[in-house]
């Protein structure tokens, strides 16, 4: 099931490492540009406490400049704890920034997060796009389109004489 599905409908959060959660991971809505510095024992934060967070507390201009870029304010991140109603969430929040190891960054540490600041993405190489029977169709596209020197084919100006007078 596609994470856009999954984030309209409002499915449940599960916790990260429920087996169910095999092809989707999580995003947390943090403040945009956030810091993504790497520290030791990163104390754990209450969502609620930074107002910076929630789009409402923006200024107008900001949600103006900002409304196509949500990306800057989604980051990668783990659910490790819900209260029982599914409702409130600690989460694990990773940096957007490739690491040499395997383990991500962890860059903050949330308590009471809000269902609204999680959201469902497909896990790399398995949304259906990847699926090995998904419909492909050839795309002719004209080889004129194409600069000469991008071309196999094209060695040298003088082999298709360029500006020159075939004379035979």
């Amino acid at each position: 099931i596609p994470a856009s599905v999954m984030n309209s409908e409002k499915w449940d959060i599960l916790l990260s490492d429920d087996p169910a959660l095999l092809h989707h991971s999580y995003l947390c809505q943090l403040e945009p540009f956030s810091p993504e510095e790497y520290a030791e024992n990163i104390p754990e934060e209450d969502y609620n406490a930074n107002p910076h967070i929630e789009q409402e507390s923006w200024p107008e201009e900001h949600r103006v400049m900002y409304a196509d870029h949500d990306f800057l304010w989604w980051w990668p991140c783990d659910v490790v704890e819900s209260n029982p109603e599914n409702t409130i969430f600690r989460t694990v929040v990773y940096s957007k920034i490739e690491q040499d190891s395997h383990d991500p960054a962890v860059i903050r540490r949330f308590q009471n997060v809000p269902r609204h600041a999680i959201k469902f993405v497909n896990k790399r190489y398995h949304s259906d796009q990847h699926v090995h029977n998904a419909f492909r169709h050839y795309i002719p596209i004209d080889d004129g389109i194409f600069p000469l020197h991008w071309r196999n084919d094209y060695v040298r100006a003088e082999d298709i004489r360029l500006g020159t007078k075939n004379e035979g």
